[in-house]
């Protein structure tokens, strides 16, 4: 999701379009979402922002909001949950990626006409559903596959684990390899122009 500090007064994406003021959109550096996704809506909807890199933990961008120098950042719902909650910042889009929470919230890539920054944006919901991947060599036996997506699979249900997911206000969704694999192979299968685009941005 894309979330802006509670206290700019400013509720829905269109708010946010139309404002005349300058915002000062944290990310955590080069090639991330956070950086690249408010850099399209600025390059292709001429929206005025301004990015600024914090290199550290999600926690430091946090306070920054918290004291004033940072007016949004584009980061997981998982992540924002426990501030959304208190009020510190309002969610105002989202990747293809949802919860029933924030399913009416618009869709980032919808807010875009050039096919270019749509492609983008599908590019990084698909790295949005994989989440972290475990990756094994190519030639791996596949009885040995079988047994660490088993593995995984099972964990989604291991008592103690969720404890400390729960504990730890985190989300837990085992995404089976299939499906993962899937995601990966529909955005390689994009057009070149869009995965050439999508290098320039990554490498910004």
């Amino acid at each position: 999701v894309f979330s802006l500090r509670a206290n700019l007064g400013i509720k829905t994406f269109q708010e946010f379009a139309q404002s005349k003021r300058k915002f000062f959109v944290a990310c955590s550096g080069s090639g991330s979402h956070s950086r690249i996704i408010p850099q399209l809506f600025r390059d292709y909807l001429g929206l005025n922002i301004e990015m600024v890199i914090y290199p550290g933990a999600v926690g430091d961008i946090v306070l920054a909001i918290e004291r004033g120098e940072a007016d949004g950042h584009y980061a997981a719902y998982s992540t924002y949950i426990p501030h959304i909650k208190r009020g510190l910042v309002v969610p105002i889009c989202r990747g293809r990626v949802s919860t029933p929470e924030i399913d009416k919230l618009p869709l980032d890539e919808d807010l875009v006409t050039d096919k270019k920054a749509k492609g983008i944006m599908q590019i990084y919901s698909a790295a949005g559903l994989i989440a972290r991947p475990y990756l094994a060599s190519p030639g791996t036996p596949d009885n040995l596959i079988s047994i660490l997506r088993e593995a995984f699979r099972k964990a989604e249900k291991d008592p103690g684990l969720m404890a400390e997911v729960e504990k730890n206000q985190m989300e837990f969704n085992y995404i089976p390899g299939p499906q993962a694999l899937k995601a990966v192979k529909d955005y390689m299968n994009l057009p070149k122009d869009i995965l050439d685009t999508f290098m320039k941005y990554s490498n910004l």
